[in-house]
């Protein structure tokens, strides 16, 4: 089992009725009278502190998450803060459907769970492709169900996290998630495979670059771990960088021989894979060592337009200085301008040549709505 699928895989206990915005503390942490826990809001947390969190209890945690009703994993701070944001203007071809959410709350077992009241639900906008969102919604046309503006991307839906498996069956794998730089080694030392895989294929390095841990690649490296192994979705280490990967681990695997433009099973390269969440640092590093800035994926998005989703005014400086296609179009024919919500962005891309196809009128180009 790969890291990401045990927090994705979050199983839910018995249901609690005590709702949310009854209990006591922050955004990220409250206390509940009803279980006399702390519940912890993983959806204000980055997947990597989740994770940790999650590790550091053993699982027994209650947790309170958002569900990406798409593919039924808990969506975490950063993509929820941009699905929040960008919620009114989803992109074309899914469909836009208004749902109600009825809040729930699951404790961890042993709790005894109380019939619960139908509640007022919340209205949010959220991107559905096949219209099976989960049996704790209802969906209903965006006509019939207006979002009031002031509502959009708000969300309640709330579960807890029981008890998750949450080790690699690798030893070595596991050690690696666990980030014991000392059991590794003596793991190594005592012949444990440093080319192992999970069933899905992860590989020791794979998690480690996923840590983040400079160390622990650097020790797989010299034992002969392989950078260049894919799992099962055609991922390679270097498409495993994240948030907290250092530009010292990004040289550190290309040095190595990582492959910058191979492909996993969605069409994204590494540098596809990686944009929306390496720092500048990092992105840096793989534009230099020459990674492909125009590639599309299966969706047809580049580097650019994902940053420019992003909203990243630096990144998307960065990639247009390093020769990204300003007017390139993904298979639904928006171009980096499209994708942005961003003022400075859109300025931006604007005064490196991007073709604005249906720009908003100006005070200065309608001189109708001039009253003096």
């Amino acid at each position: 089992m790969s890291k990401k699928s045990f927090i994705d895989a979050v199983e839910v206990s018995s249901p609690c009725t005590e709702e949310w915005d009854q209990m006591t503390g922050t955004n990220k942490i409250r206390f509940c009278s009803h279980c006399s826990k702390n519940v912890s809001n993983i959806s204000e947390m980055t997947r990597k502190e989740a994770i940790r969190l999650i590790r550091a209890t053993g699982g027994n945690i209650c947790v309170r998450y958002y569900r990406d009703p798409r593919t039924d994993r808990p969506f975490f701070m950063k993509p929820l803060h941009q699905i929040a944001r960008r919620s009114p203007g989803i992109a074309a071809g899914v469909m836009t459907a208004s749902i109600a959410l009825s809040t729930q709350a699951y404790a961890q077992s042993g709790q005894t769970p109380r019939p619960s009241p139908p509640s007022t639900a919340e209205k949010v906008i959220i991107a559905d492709s096949g219209g099976e969102i989960s049996d704790t919604v209802t969906v209903r046309p965006i006509e019939e169900l207006p979002l009031a503006p002031d509502r959009a991307g708000t969300f309640t839906m709330g579960l807890m996290v029981s008890t998750v498996t949450i080790e690699y069956k690798n030893p070595l794998t596991a050690a690696v998630q666990a980030e014991d730089l000392g059991l590794v080694r003596d793991l190594i030392a005592r012949g444990e495979k440093v080319r192992g895989k999970e069933e899905d294929g992860t590989t020791p390095i794979a998690a480690a670059v996923e840590t983040g841990n400079l160390e622990i690649v650097r020790t797989l490296l010299n034992a002969g771990a392989r950078v260049n192994v894919a799992d099962k979705s055609k991922q390679t280490p270097l498409m495993r960088l994240d948030d907290d990967a250092s530009a010292e681990l990004a040289t550190m695997l290309i040095n190595a021989g990582a492959k910058l433009n191979p492909r996993d099973n969605e069409g994204n390269t590494p540098l596809l894979r990686v944009v929306r969440e390496v720092n500048l640092e990092v992105l840096r590093v793989l534009i230099d060592a020459g990674a492909d800035i125009n590639a599309k994926n299966d969706d047809g998005e580049t580097p650019l337009m994902i940053a420019a989703d992003e909203d990243d005014l630096e990144k998307v400086r960065m990639l247009i200085l390093a020769g990204a296609d300003v007017n390139a179009k993904d298979k639904e024919g928006e171009t980096a301008w499209d994708k942005t919500t961003n003022s400075d962005v859109e300025d931006l891309l604007v005064s490196f040549g991007a073709v604005v196809d249906d720009p908003e009128p100006s005070s200065a180009d309608n001189p109708s709505n001039d009253n003096s």
